[in-house]
């Protein structure tokens, strides 16, 4: 899907007699915090598996990072169209959660390849400053890199799981969907052919397989050097 997707973009202004400005491609890093969204239904057990919590827990923002490459074009010199292609981790931090005091997380999360692509403009502020913001789809998978390795999902028994102590639960591990989907928003600083924007991933898909639901959700500032 992300190749194709980013075949397509290539090819608009090949197609659109010149109506495209320029296609730029860049390289991406990022960083900031995320959350899965719904935990106040999970009380007494972890999302996806048999395990049974001794006492009550709390989740917060864990730290959430992607690297990868970006593609940008303007149309008849208005619309922005930008995508980004990266590889990152994402999670929710955990604190207090554990098993009869053996088996404790400090986070649940997965690593995502995540294909982005934004509608927008840009404002022009200075010579070489531009503000560019923009909106579109999202839509990630867990599986590429990550695999199939169900250690604590529900059809697993608790005297049959493999305890870690203060390590992360990987949505691999565990009974989540692989696929994630929804809305994502950017606006940011382009000096030149660096860009520096903020980015707000809204998950609409239910990522795990349980009667509750989970959408992820994560904030990022990344850097962007076009070429």
């Amino acid at each position: 899907m992300a190749f194709i997707s980013l075949i397509f973009l290539f090819a608009l202004p090949v197609n659109s007699q010149n109506r495209f400005d320029y296609v730029v491609f860049g390289i991406r890093v990022a960083g900031g915090g995320s959350l899965m969204n719904g935990w106040d239904n999970y009380t007494n057990r972890f999302p996806g598996t048999n395990i049974i919590i001794d006492q009550p827990y709390t989740t917060s923002p864990y730290f959430a990072w992607d690297i990868g490459v970006s593609m940008q074009t303007m149309y008849n010199s208005k619309v922005l169209i930008q995508s980004d292609l990266t590889f990152g981790y994402q999670a929710t931090s955990l604190k207090d959660g554990s098993l009869e005091g053996i088996l404790s997380f400090e986070g649940i999360g997965s690593y995502y390849t995540t294909l982005s692509v934004y509608a927008g403009s840009k404002i022009l502020l200075g010579e070489r400053t531009r503000f560019v913001f923009g909106i579109g789809p999202y839509v990630a998978t867990s599986d590429w890199f990550s695999g199939k390795d169900k250690k604590y999902g529900k059809n697993v028994l608790p005297s049959e799981m493999d305890y870690y102590t203060d390590a992360t639960l990987l949505i691999k591990e565990a009974d989540f969907r692989s696929i994630d989907a929804g809305a994502t928003a950017m606006v940011g600083i382009e000096f030149s052919n660096v860009q520096l924007s903020l980015n707000y991933y809204h998950g609409l898909a239910n990522i795990v397989k349980d009667e509750h639901r989970l959408y992820n959700r994560s904030l990022k500032l990344a850097v962007t050097s076009f070429f």
